[in-house]
């Protein structure tokens, strides 16, 4: 009878260590899924940050193509205005932009004025039409 009773005892520590195994297990597991959830949501997060590089290298090289066209206009060293600007090429459609959860990064600077600062402008409480000032 001894044996027997050591015989159960035996077998419900082997279960007891079988059960701490399966929670540790379980445990090992919903981390991992975590993990991989985790690295979805950074490769998704990396993705839409290409696609936003992507549309603002385009955007840059439109720019400089229309900044070329501007600046080809003028001569250098006594020459002529420069003919070997090629047209712009058809604007590509711009790709699709996701917008991301707001994260620090530095602000554009704000567009200044164009022009209004170096125009004259009337002073308030002027009566004569001759009075300008440029500020």
């Amino acid at each position: 009878m001894e044996n027997v009773v050591g015989a159960i005892q035996n077998v419900s520590n082997i279960v007891g260590e079988i059960s701490v195994a399966s929670k540790e297990q379980s445990t090992g597991v919903g981390q991992v899924g975590d993990a991989v959830f985790q690295m979805d949501q950074v490769t998704q997060q990396n993705a839409a940050l290409v696609e936003e590089a992507a549309a603002a290298a385009d955007s840059l090289q439109e720019q400089a193509a229309a900044l070329s066209e501007i600046v080809g206009v003028f001569r250098v060293s006594g020459g002529s205005a420069s003919a070997a600007v090629k047209p712009r090429a058809a604007a590509k459609k711009p790709a699709k932009v996701i917008a991301l959860p707001s994260s620090p990064r530095r602000a554009a600077p704000a567009a200044a004025p164009a022009l209004a600062a170096s125009a004259p402008r009337k002073v308030a409480g002027g009566g004569a039409a001759d009075e300008w000032e440029e500020f």
